[in-house]
C-alpha cells in the first residue's frame, strides 16, 4: 500500500502516502481506492485503515465544483496497464521502426498522463476548507485525558483558593478570644481565669497568640499577659489558663495573630 486516494462521493484526493493518510480521521463511508484494491470501498471495510474513522456518520457534502462520473480508480494504474501493452509488440519486422514506434507511443502516454494530472491540480483538488469541513477530523491531542485530569486539578485548586481567600484576609473576623467566668476578689484580684480561643474557620489554625490585659478600677492596665495556642482545629474552641492577678477588676483579650497551612497563611 503505497499511495492512497480517496473520495467524499463528491470529490476525490490524492493520491497521498499510507502516513500522510493516517495523520487525519475521516468518516466511515469515506471512499478509498490504492493499488491492489478492487474496487473503491468503504474506509470502515477496511481493516488496515478502520481505526481512523472518527464519527458515527458524515454529513452532507457541502456544495463545490463536483465530479458527476461513477469512481473509477485514477488513470495511474490504468495507464501501468497501457504502457505494459505498448511493450509488447506483436512482431519486430525493422527494429529502427519499432524503436520509434515506441518512443512515439511512450511520448503520447507521457502527454496523456501529464494532461490528466494538470486536470486534477486544477479541477479535483479541493480547497483547505472544503478538506476540512467535509472530511477531515482534527486528530485528537496527545495525552487527552491527562491534559483533562490536569484541567480539573487546576479548576479545583482555584474553587478551593476562592474558598479560603475571605476566611485568609478577614481571620479576624472568625477567630476571637474571650474568657470563662473567672474569680473577681472584691479588694482586686482575680482568679481562675481561662482564655477561650474560637476558630469558627473550617481550616486548621496551627498557632494563634492571644494578648490578656488586666484592667484596674480606673481602666488603666495593670498589666499583660501573652497566651499563645496551637494546633486549633476547624470550628472549635481551645482554653487555656491565664495567670492569676493580685490587681485588676476586669480582663480585656485580643487575638494578635494566627497561622494556618491550611488557610494559606504560612507555606
Amino acid at each position: 500500500m503505497q499511495n492512497i486516494y480517496y473520495s467524499n462521493g463528491v470529490e476525490k484526493f490524492g493520491p497521498v502516502t499510507i502516513i500522510e493518510f493516517s495523520e487525519k480521521r475521516y468518516y466511515k463511508d469515506t471512499m478509498i481506492w490504492y493499488d491492489g484494491l478492487d474496487g473503491w470501498k468503504y474506509i470502515s471495510e477496511i481493516e488496515e485503515l478502520k481505526h481512523l474513522v472518527g464519527t458515527a456518520g458524515s454529513e452532507p457534502p457541502l456544495v463545490s465544483d463536483s465530479i458527476d462520473q461513477p469512481l473509477t480508480p485514477p488513470l495511474n494504474s490504468v495507464s501501468k496497464e497501457k504502457v505494459t501493452q505498448a511493450e509488447k509488440p506483436e512482431a519486430i519486422a525493422d527494429p529502427k521502426k519499432n524503436k520509434a514506434g515506441l518512443w512515439a507511443a511512450a511520448l503520447i502516454l507521457i502527454a496523456i498522463i501529464g494532461g490528466y494530472y494538470f486536470f486534477l491540480g486544477n479541477k479535483v483538488t479541493p480547497k483547505e476548507e472544503n478538506i476540512t469541513e467535509q472530511n477531515q477530523i482534527i486528530a485528537p491531542v496527545e495525552n487527552t485525558d491527562s491534559v483533562k485530569l490536569k484541567e480539573e486539578e487546576r479548576i479545583k485548586e482555584i474553587a478551593k483558593e476562592a474558598e479560603k481567600k475571605p476566611y485568609r484576609e478577614n481571620w479576624g473576623k472568625f477567630i476571637n478570644a474571650s474568657t470563662n467566668d473567672y474569680t473577681h476578689r472584691d479588694m482586686g484580684g482575680i482568679e481562675n481565669l481561662k482564655i477561650i480561643l474560637k476558630n469558627n474557620t473550617p481550616y486548621l489554625v496551627d498557632k494563634a497568640k492571644v494578648e490578656v490585659s488586666y484592667i484596674k478600677a480606673n481602666d488603666d492596665v495593670f498589666q499583660k499577659e501573652i497566651i499563645e495556642f496551637d494546633n486549633i482545629k476547624g470550628n472549635s474552641n481551645k482554653e487555656l489558663f491565664a495567670p492569676n492577678s493580685d490587681r485588676g477588676v476586669k480582663i480585656k483579650t485580643k487575638v494578635l495573630m494566627m497561622q494556618s497551612k491550611e488557610m494559606g497563611t504560612i507555606d
